[in-house]
């Protein structure tokens, strides 16, 4: 549980059931003035967040399901304010595989194939070679007897 909540002057902040479970559970209560959304910008900032992620994701399942979604891609996003980590990484000490990160890994891949075939070509002298009309070339038939046949370029 929080020790600090930051609200407005709404009726259910200023009631005194709330007032008094805040002192039984330790929370210091800050209230900011009313109408004013800019002293709680990163509060607003979330909101205004999750329900863009809602409205995008209607239609993709139950609210159940569209919620887990939104706190999952949200937890493992980056944030600036924890040092360009995830949460989730920080709480769980590895980092969560998502549909992002699988993409990441596919070009990563590709990069890493490129850069392995650069370096066989490098290491066994196969270098690219360009041909001109009329030159004349050795080709590899692997079906038929002599495997070599001498050719032309056309």
């Amino acid at each position: 549980m929080s020790e600090t909540l930051v609200s407005d002057n709404g009726s259910h902040f200023t009631s005194a059931e709330f007032k008094s479970f805040s002192l039984e559970n330790g929370i210091q209560h800050i209230f900011s003035p009313p109408y004013h959304p800019q002293s709680k910008s990163q509060e607003e900032r979330f909101v205004d967040t999750f329900k863009r992620s809602l409205l995008k994701l209607k239609g993709e399942g139950t609210l159940r399901e569209l919620l887990q979604m939104f706190l999952f891609n949200y937890r493992a996003t980056p944030n600036r304010g924890l040092e360009g980590s995830p949460p989730t990484e920080l709480c769980l000490k590895r980092k969560l595989r998502t549909p992002l990160s699988l993409l990441k890994l596919t070009i990563q891949s590709k990069s890493i194939n490129t850069t392995m075939r650069r370096q066989f070509n490098r290491q066994h002298g196969a270098r690219r070679r360009t041909f001109k009309i009329g030159d004349q070339v050795v080709v590899k038939n692997y079906q038929d007897q002599p495997s070599w046949t001498n050719g032309h370029v056309l």
